[in-house]
């Protein structure tokens, strides 16, 4: 799809999230709380009003969107090139958003889930769709692994971004086994950090690395 395609796309997904809390609020009784925070059992320990709770992340959604549509008219060189990249996170992120948001009007309603799990399971998705794309990022100050070495070295950007890639994927798999098959809370807390420490760090050092070599140093 080309960006005008994907950009209507993702504000009807933003708007059927808008009409979804407005539904879900006329439904609830004028003195309901619905939950907006989970721990990491899944438990919810924190409520608002459903006039601000389910509101949120439709809120961010238009935030998320907004953005994408300012980076994209005023993109330009790497970034105006990485086209399909750019077109697959935003639709992903904003998707990832939308689900998310249908489980929480369903909880406040009344269903029974798992909201932690099933984020983590988003999340693992998230960086698969984003890994399977990283490698078609082109040097750009906005999307990718921006590090010093990067942004200097056009075969760094592309080495790091192809490793980045591989990293992506493996952590987004592993992140949605470990999701679906629910080890406890504290043992999903423990995965969840390492993923994220090795999806941040490694690219990082990784990127370093590439760099020193082609210096030689």
């Amino acid at each position: 799809m080309d960006y005008r395609t994907v950009a209507v796309v993702a504000a009807a997904i933003v708007a059927v999230m808008v009409a979804g809390s407005a539904w879900a609020v006329v439904a609830l009784p004028a003195d309901a709380l619905v939950p907006i925070h989970f721990g990491i059992d899944g438990k919810p320990d924190a409520w608002a009003r459903p006039l601000f709770g389910l509101f949120v992340l439709p809120a961010v959604a238009t935030g998320v969107l907004i953005l994408f549509i300012v980076l994209a008219r005023s993109a330009d060189g790497g970034l105006a090139r990485s086209g399909v990249a750019f077109r697959t996170v935003m639709l992903a992120v904003i998707g990832l958003l939308a689900a998310t948001h249908a489980v929480m009007i369903a909880i406040a309603l009344g269903h029974e889930f798992n909201v932690t799990r099933i984020v983590i399971l988003l999340a693992g998705l998230l960086l698969i769709v984003t890994g399977n794309v990283l490698g078609k990022v082109r040097p750009n100050h906005w999307l990718g692994i921006r590090t010093t070495w990067t942004l200097a070295d056009v075969q760094v950007w592309d080495q790091t971004h192809r490793f980045a890639g591989w990293l992506f994927v493996i952590a987004g798999a592993l992140l949605a086994i470990a999701a679906v098959l629910n080890p406890g809370g504290g043992v999903l807390a423990a995965i969840l950090l390492f993923i994220v420490a090795v999806v941040t760090i490694a690219p990082f050092a990784k990127s370093y690395l590439l760099w020193r070599d082609r210096q030689h140093i």
